[in-house]
């Protein structure tokens, strides 16, 4: 993204979000929410992750988007809508070429989140793991034999940080 500050409408900002759950809005006068996709509240209400737009061309534009779609399924429990998953798969490639500076915050936030474990299992199980945190999707067949979530997210955060490190002691 080279530049992504636009101004308009409530309208026209609805159509700039990644995906439907996330382009609500709330009118504090009339006190009423506001769908101008006109799926996002039924998309709540079913547990559906939809992008907005061609979902292709929504994750070619930035691929951190795939990210953030595989966080609101891990988090909310929700599902990726068919045209929405099938672009994923077919997009993993390009999260490779996302900003190193934007996942690395997108990291930092999940690390720190007290879903941290479902989201790296859900990066795993659609395949995102392995472009996000290769070192460490290496590993993640072998920490699920744990069932206990605060083990993985331990042994996850703990692998990370060697990786982390290693990296350093590199450069």
């Amino acid at each position: 993204i080279l530049s992504d500050n636009s101004y308009g409408s409530s309208e026209e900002d609805a159509f700039r979000r990644d995906f439907t759950v996330n382009a609500l809005f709330y009118d504090p006068v009339a006190k009423k929410l506001i769908d101008y996709t006109g799926m996002g509240l039924a998309d709540i209400r079913n547990h559906v992750v939809r992008a907005i737009g061609v979902p292709a061309l929504r994750f070619e534009e930035d691929p951190v988007r795939m990210l953030r779609a595989l966080k609101l399924v891990a988090q909310f429990n929700f599902s990726l809508d068919p045209a929405t998953e099938n672009a994923l798969f077919s997009s993993l490639d390009l999260f490779r070429h996302a900003a190193s500076g934007r996942k690395t915050l997108e990291l930092e936030k999940i690390l720190k989140s007290v879903y941290s474990d479902r989201h790296l299992e859900t990066f795993f199980d659609y395949g995102l793991l392995n472009s996000f945190l290769p070192e460490l999707a290496a590993v993640w067949g072998s920490l699920c034999t744990s069932r206990t979530s605060s083990n993985r997210a331990a042994i996850a955060s703990a692998v990370f940080m060697s990786a982390s490190m290693a990296a350093m002691n590199l450069s």
